[in-house]
């Protein structure tokens, strides 16, 4: 991927995507949601000090993911943790709502039948 691609695929400029790669720019929290979901990580893997390993390849995306976490230092820990927690809040009611509906949908009768 193209710097410039990256940059248009999270609306920003590649000036802005160049300094965030550089660590001379700070990154806001809705960019780097943006962010994890393009490189399909969790943001808590971009705010982790253990990366391991990447689900996709390249020194670019390496190079941004570890410069996000970097620049997230700044940001209090307990601001993090309520982040975090939001998060995984939402993601629990994501699974009971999936949850339910398929539960509505195994009672639904079933059309062929009427």
């Amino acid at each position: 991927m193209t710097q410039q691609y990256v940059a248009d695929s999270l609306g920003v400029d590649a000036s802005t995507l160049s300094r965030w790669e550089k660590d001379d720019d700070k990154i806001c929290i809705g960019k780097l949601r943006q962010i994890a979901e393009f490189y399909h990580v969790e943001m808590e893997w971009l705010l982790s000090s253990d990366h391991g390993s990447l689900p996709m390849h390249g020194t670019k995306v390496v190079k941004v993911a570890n410069n996000v976490h970097n620049n997230m230092n700044g940001v209090s820990e307990e601001l993090l943790e309520r982040l975090s927690a939001q998060y995984s809040a939402h993601i629990e009611i994501l699974h009971k709502l999936t949850d339910r509906l398929i539960d509505l949908l195994d009672e639904r009768p079933d059309r062929s039948r009427q």
